[in-house]
C-alpha cells in the first residue's frame, strides 16, 4: 500500500502595489535571495526562504492597507539585536 500523501507548504504569494518596493524589502531588509520567475512580465518578484519554499510577490493589489497582527510571516534571524539596528536604522515599524 503506497504512503499517505503529506503536503507541504511549495510557496506563499502576497499581492503588492508597489512590486519595487516591495522587493527591495525582502531583497535588502530581510535578506533573502531573489529567484527567477518564469513569467517575464514585470509583475512577479519570487524569493528563496528555505526549506524549498518560496516568496512570490504579485503586483496585483489595487491599494495599501494595514493588514491585522494575525495575518503575518513569521521569519526566523541569526541576530535579533543585528536585524533590530537594520529595521531601526531605515525607520521601519515593528512589533
Amino acid at each position: 500500500m503506497p504512503a499517505p500523501s503529506t503536503a507541504i507548504i511549495n510557496h506563499i504569494a502576497l499581492s503588492v502595489t508597489d512590486l519595487d518596493e516591495s522587493a527591495s524589502f525582502y531583497r535588502e531588509v530581510m535578506g533573502l535571495n531573489p529567484i527567477p520567475e518564469p513569467f517575464g512580465e514585470g509583475r512577479h518578484a519570487w524569493f528563496d526562504i528555505g526549506n524549498g519554499t518560496e516568496l512570490h510577490l504579485i503586483r496585483s493589489a489595487t491599494h495599501r492597507r494595514e493588514h491585522p497582527r494575525n495575518h503575518h510571516i513569521c521569519f526566523s534571524v541569526n541576530d535579533m539585536d543585528r536585524f533590530i539596528h537594520r529595521l531601526t536604522s531605515r525607520d521601519i515599524p515593528f512589533t
